[in-house]
């Protein structure tokens, strides 16, 4: 069973420390084996296949008429992952394939290569050392038995996004025509009336929302709508969730990075790193900040996030949920409760 397999990498993933052949051949391929995706067999995986550009993925899973379907991208255990996405991301994106996975054998990484933004393509991300079922669940979803779903569901998508983009530029125009309408209405009632940019930007933004939201819930009612879905079908459909942190201080300050670890640190750093040292918060069983460089047990796991900034060593582990976890936590330590009284996070 997959969940046997994923609970057997995990036990042996510490032997392939900065290896990324072992990471292969000890914790990857015995994945993709269990999931179907057999590396022995040409016909449904080719490893180390040269594209036409000349570049070369690691995986490459293909279909019964012998196309590509997906890329996977393995990386060492000790390699941040979020420095290989520009990597997977031009594989697909040369060769018109919409998604590929990127992992270490621990982490996973679904990458949508026709979303535009950067901040945007990590579709989801699940590491076996933090909840091995919702790995376990997201893969299945993704094995060879399951090919011919998923395709559908990737052709599925696309068609959306590209209904979506044709009728995009009509619906901006609505929404400019909708604010010179309002501002028109409102100044014409009240000569004195006056609103920054952001202001009105952020309560516009939040109406629209609203209206969508509503709109959508009434397709219950008015259409079809398949109740059934594959879990890849409902993380492709649902994956705008960022998993971002914004931090506000009582001073105002306010530190919203590109990734959530990024945010973590940085709010480490406003606070104070000795201050954060002093306050006793651990992550993995090890201090969230400290002089020194401690390993927690499994460290092969952990090593690309422990930061090294100042003079001091950052134990940055973990999901945007654990991280505001220890953010919390750090606010209420009895050296800092007071000063951070005010401080504010939320997931966006």
């Amino acid at each position: 069973m997959l969940l046997d397999v994923l609970n057997k990498v995990r036990a042996n993933s510490e032997s392939c420390a900065g290896n990324e052949t072992a990471a292969r051949t000890q914790l990857i391929d015995p994945i993709l084996k269990e999931l179907g995706w057999d590396v022995t067999e040409p016909s449904r995986v080719m490893i180390n296949s040269k594209l036409n550009d000349g570049k070369i993925p690691d995986y490459t899973l293909k279909n019964d008429k012998g196309e590509a379907i997906l890329f996977v991208e393995a990386k060492r255990l000790n390699l941040d992952l979020n420095q290989g996405v520009s990597q997977i991301y031009s594989y697909c994106k040369k060769e018109k394939i919409q998604y590929g996975f990127l992992t270490n054998g621990c982490q996973w990484m679904l990458v949508d290569a026709f979303e535009t933004s950067p901040q945007d393509r990590v579709v989801w991300s699940g590491d076996i050392t933090d909840g091995i079922e919702e790995v376990a669940k997201l893969l299945s979803g993704f094995s060879y038995e399951n090919r011919e779903k998923f395709e559908v569901s990737f052709k599925n998508k696309k068609l959306l996004d590209d209904t979506l983009a044709m009728s995009f530029d009509e619906f901006v125009d609505t929404v400019d025509k909708l604010i010179v309408k309002l501002l028109k209405n409102v100044e014409g009632n009240n000569p004195n009336f006056n609103i920054c940019n952001d202001a009105l930007k952020e309560y516009i933004m939040h109406k629209i929302s609203k209206l969508l939201e509503e709109r959508v819930k009434e397709m219950d009612n008015k259409a079809e709508v398949k109740e059934t879905r594959t879990f890849p079908e409902y993380v492709l459909y649902t994956r705008t969730k960022r998993n971002l942190i914004s931090v506000t201080f009582p001073d105002g300050t306010e530190i919203c990075e590109s990734t959530a670890v990024d945010t973590f640190v940085e709010t480490i750093k406003k606070i104070g790193l000795e201050d954060v040292a002093h306050s006793g918060v651990i992550n993995k069983k090890v201090p969230v900040v400290s002089k020194e460089r401690y390993l927690p047990d499994r460290w092969a796991l952990y090593e690309s996030s422990i930061k090294h900034v100042d003079g001091y060593y950052i134990m940055a582990h973990g999901d945007v949920d654990i991280l505001c976890g220890l953010i919390i936590k750090i606010k209420n330590s009895s050296n800092l409760k007071d000063r951070l009284a005010g401080l504010t996070l939320k997931k966006i």
